[in-house]
């Protein structure tokens, strides 16, 4: 995506570009998405979504509305769960990603993986490869993106005004399938400063939700620390 010509009407273009690219470049860009034929999708078992690495895209396996919540609950054929809320009174859409992963399904020997992984994905996707280009994307969008590792699922989500939301969808559903994993020593700095929080200046655990856990469930995966240890 690259803007030329500030003093004229401005031209994004969203394709397979580098930052290097001239404006020829992405006018060619722009010609030959151009000639390329978009048939509307009729039907929502018609659409395509091809933003996803689970199995067969775009197969609407049941599809059910939910009338006193004016809740839509799709379900594809590879297993993926798409809950739809309508939210008419707000002029801006909240996408959230839930993913099974969690302490709970950890064992001691990779126990913290799963929150160290949600803080991998901070770190770049194809086309904004470092951290600051991918927060970049997505505040472009006035969009707000954040992530969170509970017990037992993690996710990540996003509010952004409604006009971006697909956009929005490509980033979130890129950072899913094709996140860039740089810098993870970088990484392993800061999940370390976050575990010390945890605990007191004689390394003693401190933490009232992970000491709770540990007290109910011992040695099972729910007695685990979601960051892991030290």
């Amino acid at each position: 995506r690259e803007t030329w010509n500030a003093s004229a009407p401005r031209l994004f273009v969203s394709g397979k570009l580098a930052a290097t690219d001239t404006a020829a470049d992405v006018l060619a860009t722009w010609k030959q998405s151009q000639a390329v034929a978009v048939t509307p999708a009729q039907d929502i078992k018609d659409t395509a979504f091809a933003y996803t690495s689970f199995g067969p895209a775009g197969t609407v396996a049941s599809r059910q509305h939910v009338d006193d919540l004016d809740l839509t609950l799709v379900t594809f054929a590879n297993g993926v769960r798409l809950n739809l809320v309508r939210m008419p009174a707000v002029h801006s859409a909240a996408l959230d990603v839930h993913v099974r992963v969690g302490s709970r399904f950890e064992t001691q020997r990779d126990n913290g993986i799963s929150h160290f992984h949600e803080h991998m994905l901070h770190r770049g996707i194809p086309g904004h490869p470092t951290a600051h280009a991918q927060a970049l994307a997505f505040e472009e969008l006035g969009a707000a993106f954040g992530a969170m590792t509970y017990v037992d699922h993690g996710v990540l989500s996003c509010g952004v005004p409604a006009e971006n939301l697909e956009r929005c969808l490509e980033l979130t559903a890129s950072l899913c399938e094709t996140p860039l994993f740089s810098d993870i020593a970088i990484e392993k700095g800061i999940v370390r400063e976050e575990l010390l929080e945890s605990y007191d200046g004689n390394g003693r655990l401190v933490d009232g939700a992970s000491i709770l856990r540990e007290l109910c469930f011992g040695q099972h995966p729910l007695g685990m620390p979601i960051a892991g240890t030290k």
